[in-house]
């Protein structure tokens, strides 16, 4: 693979580009290409000007740059996620910055799996406890979701999307509680079976217990 032809999408021209799945207000595109029957994703990371002035300097990692450090800390404590095949930069000056984050298609994600979870439930299970693991392990994610997950055709699971991941040696408790509040959302969303909902309840309240952070935080309504 001649990976410097993902360079292409460091260009502000948007042709010959593969199909845009995703674009989250012109700072974080996703692209999807097929390349000799091969799906890949291709991120590209269009940084505001004072995180391009802060990058340039050394000061702080552009997304792609954090990606791959997530990525390394992940690999350490033997957690499966989609790792970063190739990783570009281009400047134009200190204050346009421009990163591109290439990975292979991971499999499909567990919110696709949520009307028969009864069927794939080891796997929503192994989700939270996988968010055990990191938190453990202090790394924490303040969007931890079922679409940040993908289940493979070699039936693993594996993490995918890190721009909001962090690692962290301490945290508050208010930060305990962003981060619960934020599993919250896995049934808060509408259209969920009220037997998959209360599955979600159980499984946080199983998180809270194990990280020992009930004496912090008070979740439930």
């Amino acid at each position: 693979m001649n990976w410097g032809n993902f360079d292409k999408y460091l260009s502000k021209d948007m042709k010959e580009l593969g199909e845009c799945v995703q674009n989250y207000e012109n700072n974080r595109i996703v692209y999807r290409e097929e390349i000799d029957g091969e799906i890949f994703y291709i991120k590209k990371y269009i940084m505001k000007k004072r995180d391009s002035f802060l990058s340039n300097l050394g000061i702080k990692n552009d997304l792609a740059k954090h990606y791959q450090k997530v990525s390394r800390k992940l690999k350490e404590i033997n957690i499966l996620h989609i790792a970063p095949e190739y990783i570009a930069v281009k400047n134009e000056n200190m204050l346009q910055r421009t990163a591109i984050l290439v990975m292979k298609d991971g499999g499909t994600p567990l919110n696709d799996y949520i009307n028969d979870y009864e069927e794939k439930l080891e796997f929503f299970k192994e989700f939270f406890n996988i968010f055990i693991k990191l938190c453990k392990n202090k790394i924490y994610s303040r969007d931890y979701n079922l679409e940040g997950a993908l289940l493979g055709k070699d039936e693993k699971l594996r993490l995918i999307d890190f721009d909001k991941y962090r690692i962290k040696k301490i945290i508050t408790k208010k930060f305990k509680e962003k981060l619960i509040n934020n599993l919250k959302k896995s049934y808060l969303k509408k259209n969920r079976k009220k037997s998959f909902e209360d599955f979600l309840k159980k499984e946080i309240d199983r998180v809270v217990k194990e990280l020992g952070w009930e004496k912090d935080i008070e979740w439930r309504e």
